[in-house]
């Protein structure tokens, strides 16, 4: 063994011990004096963040929420595969796309097929989830004090804020004649009802589903909903929120409105698509 192989073991391993050692000697998170858990949000972010606190392997890909949700410039982590068990023993390996975080305390349902009704419940089951965090368990106190963190996470001030608020220059000609198409010709606000565009609901996913593959039933598997039935996600601060779908299969918005373009036919031409779009970044 060469003496240059020796120390760059050595390095490695030295570094490796310290990055550990970082770890392991970060504060542990403690609940706020005087502050019931529900209100803890100061107990929650730190939770949040925390890769020890759970019992899980703090060197994991997924060790804390933060590894997958709510990272920089207010951005998810893409798809990863995930493991689902049902009321009847089943499991299933599905491919499911990251959440966004925003606006969570009026968009229950969670999960893309809608089998949590609570943040609480949401977090418990990623927090123990084997291909998630991979750890024992939260408290019931932990849990409140997540869900009142979680609670807080808004999207940045967007154009379309700033145009409901009062300034009728915040959108451009083409997001308000977007905006126009997805009250009317195009359907969109159906499902994506103002003012967080979402009906709270499981709805089909319409009818070109092939990108799906033949293993994500979406509710029908869990028991929410009929197969191939998902969770409608609300879309504000949507531009940060890509890639988009239950998978994450479409990575931009363009592709979005060409898939329900093509699946619910409301006929929209190549200029409308792009006013529509123009409309959605806006949000």
């Amino acid at each position: 063994m060469t003496k240059w192989f020796i120390a760059a073991l050595f390095v490695f391993i030295t570094i490796g011990w310290a990055s550990t050692a970082r770890i392991e000697a970060a504060p542990a998170c403690a609940p706020t004096p005087g502050i019931a858990a529900a209100e803890d949000v100061a107990f929650g972010d730190c939770l949040f963040h925390s890769r020890t606190a759970f019992g899980q392997d703090p060197t994991g890909p997924f060790a804390s929420c933060a590894s997958c949700h709510y990272g920089e410039n207010f951005r998810d982590r893409a798809s990863h595969f995930n493991i689902l068990k049902n009321s009847k023993g089943k499991t299933a390996q599905v491919l499911r796309n990251t959440p966004t975080l925003f606006n969570t305390a009026d968009t229950a349902p969670y999960a893309w097929d809608g089998r949590n009704a609570t943040i609480q419940a949401q977090s418990q089951e990623a927090i123990v989830n084997p291909l998630e965090m991979g750890g024992t368990g939260a408290t019931t106190e932990q849990l409140d004090a997540l869900a009142a963190f979680v609670k807080t996470i808004q999207p940045p001030e967007s154009a379309y804020d700033r145009y409901i608020n009062g300034d009728p220059t915040a959108l451009t000609e083409d997001a308000l004649k977007g905006l126009d198409l997805f009250l009317g010709k195009a359907t969109c606000s159906t499902c994506h009802t103002p003012p967080l565009f979402t009906n709270n609901k499981i709805r089909k996913n319409q009818n070109n589903v092939t990108f799906s593959g033949k293993t994500d039933l979406g509710a029908g598997f869990v028991g929410t909903g009929p197969n191939l039935y998902f969770n409608v996600p609300q879309l504000r601060g949507l531009i940060l929120t890509g890639p988009y779908m239950h998978n994450g299969a479409l990575g931009t918005l363009g592709q979005v409105v060409r898939f329900y373009n093509q699946s619910l036919s409301p006929g929209l031409t190549p200029e409308e698509i792009g006013q529509l779009v123009e409309f959605l970044r806006s949000l």
